[in-house]
């Protein structure tokens, strides 16, 4: 069981966590900085949770059994952030606070495993979002709610390269998508429920691919 508590400036090659059980918490504006990141191996869980300051990964940070909890500072990834890339993995990503930044890369949520991400009282920057997959046991949904703000920007000359739902629950907060595309039910069934906030997008497509159900309900 490892249990830190980063308080200073810290750079690091990589970041290996949850073998068994890890937990690492940077806070007191500290600046972090990495090159790739793997929390929660196959029989181990991880969570981090940064609370103030800088962390920054060069490439990717994928979280296969555990938590990322972004609660203040700003939290930027350089080549995607992954949420259960295996069948049999579990993972959640809380944005409760500061400014999370996915905008060279994709942000996967549960495209083979079951994966959950909250935005509230934040700021997510991303590029493409993609929820759940096409395998069997893929599951992924996002919640946005109250003042958290939800921007992606997209792929130049991609028309479906914006916003992929598999289970998009808005009861407020801004999904921000005017330079892009929301495509609901693409290469899978798919739903967008809206009872609050506010969408904007450049393009919407419901029922995307033939033989799959896209569902919006406003």
């Amino acid at each position: 069981r490892l249990v830190s508590d980063w308080s200073s400036d810290v750079c690091s090659s990589d970041l290996v966590m949850g073998r068994g059980v890890g937990q690492l918490t940077i806070s007191s504006n500290a600046t972090a900085r990495f090159g790739s990141g793997l929390l929660g191996t196959p029989g181990g869980s991880a969570t981090l949770t940064a609370q103030s300051g800088s962390v920054s990964f060069s490439g990717p940070l994928q979280v296969e059994n555990g938590d990322l909890n972004v609660q203040g500072g700003t939290f930027s990834v350089g080549a995607g952030l992954l949420l259960a890339t295996a069948s049999n993995s579990v993972a959640q990503a809380n944005i409760t606070g500061g400014i999370l930044n996915c905008t060279t890369g994709p942000l996967l949520i549960g495209p083979v495993g079951s994966a959950q991400m909250t935005i509230t009282n934040s700021t997510v920057n991303a590029q493409t979002v993609t929820l759940g997959g096409t395998t069997v046991g893929a599951s992924g949904i996002l919640h946005l709610t109250l003042t958290g703000t939800f921007n992606v920007s997209g792929i130049q000359g991609c028309d479906t390269c914006g916003v992929m739902p598999n289970d998009l629950q808005q009861d407020g907060g801004t999904l921000n998508a005017s330079q892009t595309s929301i495509v609901v039910g693409k290469d899978h069934n798919a739903q967008y429920n809206i009872s609050g906030g506010t969408a904007i997008a450049g393009k919407m497509f419901v029922g995307y691919s033939p033989g799959f159900t896209g569902t919006f309900t406003q």
